[in-house]
């Protein structure tokens, strides 16, 4: 049975057009999941050894805004779009 072969390569989308964001767009996700993960091991530590509930609240939040802040800046995130 022969196969359909597609007339144009599927990785030649659109050759000209080049991202310009740099490193940050680059490695944003790995960077956003390892603030994450070292911001609830340290919140963590906090809760526990000390029993400050508000000190890991903060340390949470603090992680979360930096994450959000580094999306938008990378024009990653569908929730930064600038209409």
């Amino acid at each position: 049975m022969p196969t359909v072969l597609p007339s144009k390569t599927l990785s030649d989308k659109d050759p000209d057009k080049k991202s310009d964001a740099g490193f940050l767009s680059d490695c944003a996700g790995v960077w956003a999941i390892s603030l994450g993960v070292a911001a609830a091991g340290f919140a963590m530590f906090v809760y526990f050894g000390d029993g400050d509930q508000v000190a890991a609240t903060f340390i949470l939040c603090a992680a979360a805004l930096l994450i959000q802040l580094a999306t938008c800046a990378s024009a990653q995130g569908d929730a930064c779009d600038k209409a």
